[in-house]
Parts: C-alpha cells; structure tokens; sequence
C-alpha cells in the first residue's frame, strides 16, 4: 500500500557511500610498504554505523604504524583498531600479517544524494 511506497521512497532518498572516493583516498594515502588482501565492510544496526575490515601485509612494524596513523586521520574513519598482527617470513623477508577494524566517518566528502 501506500505504506510501503513512502518507505520505499524514504529509504531511495538517503545519502548513499562514495566508495570510489574513499578507495581512491586509501589507494593514494597507503603506505608504500603495506600490501592489502582484503576491504569486507559490515552494518551495525544497532549503532547505525558501516564497519571495515582491512587485511594485509606490512614489511615493518613502522609501515603498519603509518597505515593505522594514516586511517585515523582521513577524515574518513574512526574507531580505527588494530584487531591483530603476526610476524612471518617470506622469501626470505619478515612481513607482519595484520587485520584493522574501523567504522565509517560519514562526511560529506563521501555522501551523495540518489
């Protein structure tokens, strides 16, 4: 009914994520020697925020320090968090694995109108 078309138009009007913004910040901002496998992104209901995973690799401890420094000052993220990160060898080098949570900053950089 009448009902759910107001709530269908409700929710088509709400600002919606530029992606493509915040990509290209992070693939302009990353650190050079921090490698990234994986973005998964989450939506808490409860707290109404996007949430972020990043997964990837830092050939120092200081590369990952910059990376995390780097998220929480965009402008883009906050509750930036290191959720875990472990030494290994590759090819003969150290790299150090590393997960980070976020939440979205929702700014006006990267909302848009539908």
């Amino acid at each position: 009914g009448l009902k759910n078309r107001l709530l269908i138009a409700s929710a088509l009007a709400e600002k919606r994520i530029s992606w493509s913004t915040i990509l290209r910040r992070l693939s302009n901002d990353i650190p050079a020697a921090v490698w990234l496998r994986s973005l998964a992104t989450s939506d808490d209901q409860t707290l109404g925020l996007k949430k972020l995973r990043f997964s990837g690799s830092a050939a120092s401890n200081s590369a990952l320090a910059d990376f995390i420094f780097t998220l929480e000052n965009s402008g883009y993220f906050r509750d930036v968090a290191l959720s875990y990160s472990q030494k290994r060898d590759f090819n003969s080098q150290t790299v150090y694995d590393f997960e980070i949570s976020a939440a979205l900053q929702k700014t006006g950089d990267i909302m848009y109108e539908w």
